[in-house]
């Protein structure tokens, strides 16, 4: 709302506008001056590009041109943003929101191919570093998952959460052997989805580290 006074009358002004999507808003603009008139303005803005459709209403200033002026607009304009506007602003949002979760579908999809690819390719790395661990009674890793892992769950209810894609559990007992150097494992307070045979299985959500070993 915005009203000016000068010397040459009076004027007020009424804008109304509504985001239909990040870079398009509609909106219009009622403004009654005296002398002067009614004029409504129909407004859209797309990036930096403007459409304005002046509507001279009335040449003067009359119950009748202010009902026809701001009755009839305001109700079009809440019917237009409730029953097309919001739903189509709703329906966009519910479509990226499936195109996001398919691509990160997708993404972990290939993290996974990648990670069971890691596990095939260090099976003689870890029977070596088992069969040496156990030999010098050190340490030897049964059981590791790492994920959106249950508190008080056990390892069966792991390994078995773990066959599932959607479970975002993975399995790193082999990756977590692999990483066993004289009896010790040293891992730092990093990102543990950037160690070797590891990812991210729940992106955006809490996540442990689980470990049975024997020592």
């Amino acid at each position: 709302v915005h009203v000016r006074a000068s010397v040459e009358g009076v004027s007020a002004a009424l804008g109304l506008e509504q985001a239909i999507s990040p870079m398009t808003r509609l909106g219009m603009r009622l403004q009654v001056s005296f002398p002067g008139g009614v004029e409504l303005s129909l407004r859209c803005r797309r990036g930096d590009q403007r459409l304005i459709i002046p509507v001279v209403v009335s040449d003067t200033v009359s119950p009748s041109a202010l009902l026809y002026s701001t009755a009839l607009p305001l109700t079009a304009f809440f019917l237009l943003r409730e029953c097309v506007v919001r739903p189509y602003v709703r329906h966009c949002a519910a479509a990226e929101a499936r195109l996001r979760s398919t691509l990160l579908e997708s993404e972990l999809a290939k993290k996974r191919r990648e990670n069971e690819s890691f596990v095939q390719l260090m099976t003689e790395t870890y029977t070596n570093g088992v069969s040496a661990e156990q030999n010098r009674r050190g340490l030897v890793i049964r059981n590791a998952w790492y994920g959106k892992l249950a508190s008080g769950a056990d390892d069966t209810e792991d390994g078995a959460a773990a066959g599932d894609e959607d479970c975002g559990i993975v399995d790193v007992t082999v990756a977590l052997q692999c990483l066993v150097r004289d009896s010790r494992l040293v891992l730092y307070d990093t990102d543990k989805s950037a160690l070797p045979g590891f990812f991210d299985p729940a992106p955006q959500q809490p996540k442990k580290l689980r470990v049975r070993y024997e020592f």
